[in-house]
């Protein structure tokens, strides 16, 4: 079972989730992989494989069993997609570059895994193409424990409800609407 998750951008990632970005090589080139690693702020290792593959969308074909068999060889676990470079990479608009690989890569993958989806400003499409891929692909399934995108949103929600009950803050609030008025 592949269970799909959400972040907003990588700052949300969880550090145990690697990242998997595509990048752009020369037309007629074999795709290859490079895994890098570099520790964080927090001392903690992260890890990332760049996938080496031809532009254009016209090229998916070309790669994308390599790209599901080398994930899957590699056994990991708990990845992250970066949307925007399987955009740039096919030369379509991001949510559209994304459906396409799915459509091409999930049929492909049959690893066990958690996999986060960077969906930057266009949650919502990002939810329905995941929703979709889950009906078609019946090894996938949308799961909001690994929604962060979601849990970061309700936890700032909660945190300015709490501030919001502090009487001081209520104060600066009356005291700013003042002044905006005069």
């Amino acid at each position: 079972m592949v269970k799909l998750g959400f972040i907003k951008d990588a700052d949300q990632s969880p550090p145990e989730f690697a990242r998997v970005y595509i990048a752009a090589t020369e037309d007629g080139k074999a795709p290859s992989a490079e895994v890098r690693s570099w520790p964080n702020r927090d001392g903690e290792q992260l890890f990332e494989v760049v996938f080496l593959v031809p532009r254009g969308e016209k090229n998916l074909g070309s790669w994308i069993g390599y790209m599901a068999d080398t994930l899957m060889r590699m056994g990991w676990d708990h990845w992250w997609i970066d949307t925007l470079s399987v955009s740039q990479v096919l030369d379509r608009y991001i949510v559209d570059a994304v459906a396409s690989w799915g459509d091409a890569f999930w049929p492909l993958f049959s690893n066990e895994a958690v996999v986060l989806i960077q969906v930057g400003l266009q949650r919502e499409d990002f939810q329905r193409c995941a929703e979709r891929w889950a009906k078609k692909f019946p090894h996938l399934q949308v799961d909001e424990e690994h929604d962060y995108e979601r849990i970061a949103l309700e936890l700032e929600a909660q945190a300015q409800a709490e501030r919001e009950k502090r009487p001081t803050y209520r104060l600066l609030r009356l005291l700013q609407s003042r002044n905006r008025s005069h």
